[in-house]
């Protein structure tokens, strides 16, 4: 797997468009700024500030989903979609 431009953090706008399955007379257009962030840039801030990272999850699209919304399938493959981290506070002794 490639992985491109992974540390650039040059912000874009990302376009999408809403409309009724089937009925594309009312699609509403819209755009997202998007800041892209590594993963680093997410972790070391939770360690800096004293907590200990006790899990890392990263979910991906399963087999059932995708069966369920085929367009789920081209997120399959991405780094980092989604990124969930249970962290801790330490005990003071």
């Amino acid at each position: 797997m490639v992985v491109s431009r992974y540390a650039d953090q040059s912000h874009f706008a990302d376009h999408w468009k809403f409309a009724r399955r089937g009925d594309h007379s009312e699609t509403q257009h819209f755009s997202v700024t998007r800041f892209p962030r590594t993963l680093s840039d997410y972790l070391n801030p939770i360690t800096k500030a004293g907590l200990q990272i006790k899990e890392i999850q990263e979910p991906k699209s399963t087999k059932e989903a995708i069966q369920l919304a085929p367009r789920f399938h081209r997120w399959k493959d991405l780094s980092a979609f989604l990124l969930m981290v249970k962290a801790t506070k330490p005990e003071i002794a």
